[in-house]
């Protein structure tokens, strides 16, 4: 068994697939480890609203591509392989009450 340091909350289920192991952190990281030594293979960094669900989206794949929603509003794409970005569209907007 390995361990690594993800460095947040992991909230939502993981995703294995591909060889990897990726998870979505409470401090608006994707990160893909290698499934059988633990070594970071990439990360991918968002902006973390101060108003937020507790709570994180749980990444899935298609096609060799993992899909995630962020904490700002954002849903994301990229390769698994390399984690590169392939989009992000915003689908939300954070609102709170100021009273």
């Amino acid at each position: 068994m390995w361990r690594s340091n993800v460095g947040g909350e992991i909230l939502s289920k993981p995703l294995a697939d591909a060889g990897v192991v990726i998870v979505n952190t409470s401090r608006g990281e994707l990160a893909a480890f290698d499934a059988e030594s633990g070594e970071e293979r990439w990360r991918i960094s968002s902006d973390v609203p101060n108003l937020t669900l507790r709570g994180d989206s749980s990444p899935a794949s298609v096609s060799g591509g993992v899909f995630w929603g962020m904490g700002n509003g954002r849903l994301g794409a990229a390769f698994i392989e390399n984690g590169n970005i392939i989009w992000q569209q915003p689908i939300a907007s954070e609102r709170g009450n100021r009273n």
